[in-house]
């Protein structure tokens, strides 16, 4: 399952709070919509990301966002892995890492998803950054500060998808560099599901 780039994957709340600034579309493609907003106390913004997927069920779209292959010696850059002797029925530890241009170091992210509600018509997923969850790699930058959520659930229209995530990517890139970049991965992400579930 590649879906995430440049780490602006993803918990947020699913409600705008007095803590958060009000959302702005910054991108529409392919029925893709993709929002940011300001955070308070912090130069970077969170993304929100929704999309509506038609003729598939709602198990569909779960498994897509669930599932990826474990983790082994052979991984590469660009990839979501799960961290297998971590994993259970109602939580997962994904293991991704970004191969960045120089003179940014690469980055990567060990993730916790849990499984928050599962019902016939809604699914929650919360997403946070687990730092020690798998040993560090040489020459990269371990992610620290990440936080979100996916909604899914059924809509007139289809199965509504919605991803959530504040991150901090650490080191020394400048806020406004990555907040310019903040729609990449997003649109990624849900570019990948919609060719995975035949949009």
């Amino acid at each position: 399952m590649k879906l995430i780039s440049y780490f602006l994957i993803s918990i947020s709340a699913l409600v705008s709070t007095p803590d958060f600034g009000e959302w702005e579309l910054k991108k529409s493609e392919s029925d893709i919509h993709i929002y940011t907003r300001d955070v308070a106390e912090s130069a970077l913004k969170e993304f929100k990301a929704t999309t509506i997927f038609k003729n598939v069920s709602i198990d569909e779209v779960f498994e897509q966002v669930y599932k990826a292959p474990y983790y082994n010696e052979d991984w590469e850059f660009s990839t979501s892995y799960v961290i297998q002797e971590l994993s259970s029925d109602d939580e997962r530890y994904f293991y991704y890492s970004e191969q960045l241009p120089w003179p940014i170091k690469n980055r990567d992210v060990v993730t916790k998803l849990v499984l928050e509600e599962q019902s016939p018509d809604k699914i929650v997923l919360s997403i946070k950054a687990m730092p020690e969850g798998i040993t560090p790699k040489a020459k990269t930058i371990r992610i620290q500060d990440l936080k979100g959520s996916w909604l899914i659930e059924k809509h007139p229209s289809g199965i509504k998808a919605t991803q959530q995530i504040y991150m901090d990517p650490g080191g020394s890139v400048p806020a406004f560099i990555v907040n310019s970049l903040i729609v990449k991965g997003p649109l990624k992400t849900f570019t990948t599901l919609k060719k995975s579930l035949k949009q």
